[in-house]
């Protein structure tokens, strides 16, 4: 079965935000474990508690076009 462009257009586009979803759960849990370490170790010495992180921002629909004009660019240009 041939896929329409239109098809092909929303398959690129599920890629693009789970890519982007994968990324965002990637980085926020490598951020919150090494908080909670820090957090732990500052419990167990007394210590004062390391401030609360900074997680990365959440991605947007601009971003999913983007990621997804990205992808179509290398499948149709190898670039």
């Amino acid at each position: 079965m041939t896929m329409t462009p239109y098809e092909i257009r929303l398959e690129l586009i599920k890629v693009a935000r789970d890519l982007l979803s994968d990324e965002f759960h990637s980085k926020k849990e490598a951020i919150h474990n090494e908080w909670d370490t820090k957090r732990a170790l500052a419990f167990e010495n007394k210590t004062e508690l390391p401030p609360h992180p900074n997680y990365p921002k959440f991605f947007t629909e601009d971003d999913i076009i983007v990621k997804a004009t990205r992808l179509n660019e290398f499948i149709s240009n190898g670039k």
